[in-house]
């Protein structure tokens, strides 16, 4: 079964920032031609994407930020075709310890 992602252009949406620890969305659905399944999809990727990059990439931390097992987070990247890599270049996460 192939997994079919939402078409952007019919769910205007924005990462509008943090509020008292809590990540707000700015979405407006106005008539839209998108299945609820896809729609649901591409805010959940959305939504992870912005707390990996928030956290350097780093599973653990993302998962512990967004309550839910280290074991389900990496079953959703997977599932909702995430680059866990792309997200590393973005601000890194204090917690996290650079080797050399």
């Amino acid at each position: 079964m192939t997994t079919r992602m939402a078409d952007l252009t019919a769910v205007p949406q924005t990462v509008v920032g943090w509020v008292g620890g809590t990540l707000v969305f700015d979405l407006m659905v106005i008539n839209c031609p998108v299945r609820f399944r896809d729609a649901r999809d591409a805010f959940e990727r959305e939504f992870l994407l912005a707390v990996l990059r928030l956290h350097g990439g780093n599973i653990s931390h993302t998962a512990e930020a967004i309550r839910v097992s280290r074991r389900h987070l990496r079953t959703r990247i997977v599932a909702l075709g995430i680059d866990v890599r792309s997200t590393r270049a973005s601000s890194p996460d204090p917690e996290r310890k650079e080797t050399e």
